[in-house]
Parts: structure tokens; sequence; C-alpha cells
């Protein structure tokens, strides 16, 4: 940790830095009708975001829709083997014999 700088531009860059992050993150967010909420503590602050009416770690949130992701995807791949196999395995019509 010796080589990060602790001089007076460090200290006013980061927080400005994380306050422009969060400000792009709450805008993100509230374009999708969500919100991002900071809360200051002991260490700096903390940001949880309102997702279908529960207030989630961001990281937390991450790995609920990543699994989220990987259920519809199972799911869809299931619908898509179906419907294969449906078309698969479907009797086709017989021709029209003319008479």
């Amino acid at each position: 940790m010796r080589h990060i700088a602790d001089d007076e531009q460090t200290w006013s860059r980061v927080p400005r830095q994380v306050a422009e992050d969060l400000s792009e993150l709450q805008r993100a967010l509230g374009a999708l009708r969500h919100q991002a909420v900071s809360e200051p503590n002991d260490w700096g602050f903390t940001v949880h975001i309102q997702y279908q009416n529960r207030s989630e770690r961001p990281d937390t949130l991450a790995a609920l829709l990543a699994e989220d992701i990987s259920q519809r995807s199972e799911l869809l791949s299931a619908r898509e083997r179906e419907v294969l196999e449906n078309h698969l395995h479907r009797p086709r019509s017989q021709p029209r014999s003319s008479g």
C-alpha cells in the first residue's frame, strides 16, 4: 500500500469519483424504475439497490440476477428442446391422392 499516493489531490479525487459512480448507477437504475440508496457508516458508506420492493447489496443483487438468468436460460433451453422434439417426431402429412 506504500505505492498509493496519500496527497491532497488523491483524497479529493476519490470521494468525487465515488460520487460520480453513484450518480451514474442511480441514473441507470432510475431509467429501469429501480433506485440506488447510499448510507454512511463507519467505513465510508454502503449502497443498497431497491429491486422488486427489496433492498439488496449490489453484490447480492448481481448473484440473484445471475441465478435468475441461468434458470431462465435452462427453461428456455428445455422449451426449445421440447419444440424441436415435437417437430422432429411429428408424423408427416401424407400426400393427397387424386381421385
